[in-house]
């Protein structure tokens, strides 16, 4: 949380909330029944990380409205069945928000949830309304706001991905290219989705495609357990007319998922395609084989642990 700009302390806080919520059908009793620890060792565990000092240096302190963004867009994806949609939807008629973040909160749920409803005028007219009180309209001005940067930041990409849902890959390719090299991973993940978009079904020769893949592979370096990553990747792979790799990168998003089964019927599926004949890559190859004879383990190991727990 603090590395994203985010107080660490919000941790042990939704900890303590949890306590309070829990008292009334636990006593914490027979903890080494557990198969987690018990809420007030969590809340310790949270308040230890910070440190004696407070929370760890990170990035920097997310500003209000770049928090109610972030907040707006997690309430919206806790709940994205229809009928929840269609109310988040309903914000953009509300009139009882009085302060800036609150008409945010309603403007950015407004929109994603349009987005995902695929009701593309609303969810422009809601972007506007969100990107003038981020950007600090003259009528953002009058509600006490100012510029804000990095939630602006927040909205552009929610535009993005609205721009690419409905196929507009120019007007999105447009809107990311102030964020597309900031290193972050919905930058990383956007742009990749805009590259497969823009790229023709089958692409070897794509400069863009490739550049797309350099950086996710030097994400997923880093990053191992991000499965979206690996996801994107894979798509990547797959139209640079590299199925191995494609084949391995799938793999790997099913082992970030813990879906061990699935890895290993994605590397095998990958040693069938290499023994079917055509060129291949041995150093794929190798690395194939290799991630097999872990995943595997893992499932014998996984199989063993549950044998024990019986």
């Amino acid at each position: 949380m603090t590395g994203a700009g985010f107080s660490a302390g919000g941790m042990a806080s939704m900890f303590e909330k949890m306590e309070q919520s829990s008292r009334l059908n636990d006593a914490g009793g027979y903890p080494y029944l557990r198969s987690h620890p018990l809420t007030t060792e969590r809340i310790g565990e949270a308040r230890s990380r910070m440190g004696a000092g407070g929370a760890a240096p990170g990035a920097p302190t997310a500003s209000t409205l770049e928090h109610t963004a972030a907040q707006a867009r997690s309430r919206v994806m806790m709940d994205s069945r229809f009928d929840a949609l269609r109310r988040w939807q309903a914000l953009d008629g509300d009139r009882v928000a009085a302060s800036v973040p609150e008409k945010l909160l309603s403007a950015y749920s407004s929109a994603l949830a349009s987005t995902l409803l695929r009701d593309w005028a609303r969810a422009d007219a809601s972007i506007a309304v969100a990107l003038g009180l981020v950007r600090g309209s003259p009528r953002a001005e009058r509600d006490g706001s100012s510029g804000d940067a990095r939630a602006e930041r927040a909205v552009v990409l929610l535009q993005v991905q609205s721009l690419l849902a409905r196929g507009d890959v120019t007007r999105a390719t447009a809107a990311l290219e102030p964020y597309k090299a900031d290193g972050s991973r919905p930058s990383l993940l956007l742009a990749t989705q805009a590259a497969l978009a823009a790229a023709p079904p089958a692409a070897p020769d794509s400069a863009a495609l490739k550049q797309r893949a350099e950086v996710l592979r030097t994400w997923v370096a880093t990053q191992p357990r991000d499965a979206l990553a690996w996801t994107a990747l894979s798509q990547v792979e797959e139209r640079l007319g590299q199925p191995l790799r494609a084949l391995r990168a799938d793999a790997e998003s099913r082992v970030a998922l813990g879906d061990l089964t699935g890895a290993v019927d994605r590397l095998q599926a990958g040693q069938r395609r290499a023994r079917s004949g055509g060129a291949v890559d041995f150093i794929d190859v190798s690395v194939i084989d290799a991630r097999l004879r872990d995943v595997e383990a893992q499932v014998k190991q996984r199989k063993a642990d549950e044998k024990s727990l019986k």
